[in-house]
C-alpha cells in the first residue's frame, strides 16, 4: 500500500541513499528496543501479579490463626 508518491521518482543515490539507510537503521534499532521493553513490561506485570497473590496468601494465613 502506498500512502504517497514521490515527486522525483529517480533512484536515490549519494547522500540521499545514505540518509535513507541511516533512517531505516534507526527505525529498526528503535523497533528492537520497543520490543525488548514490551517483554520487560510483560515480565514485570507477571511478577507483580505473583507478588500480589503471595501477599494475599500471607494475609489470609495470618487471619486464619
Amino acid at each position: 500500500m502506498q500512502f504517497f508518491q514521490w515527486f522525483d521518482e529517480e533512484e536515490a543515490f549519494g547522500w540521499q541513499k545514505e540518509a535513507l539507510i541511516e533512517a531505516r537503521n534507526q527505525i529498526r534499532k528503535k523497533d528492537k528496543i520497543i520490543a525488548e521493553l514490551k517483554v520487560t513490561i510483560s515480565e514485570l506485570r507477571s511478577d507483580l501479579v505473583k507478588k500480589e497473590e503471595a501477599e494475599k496468601d500471607i494475609i489470609n494465613s495470618f487471619l486464619k490463626r
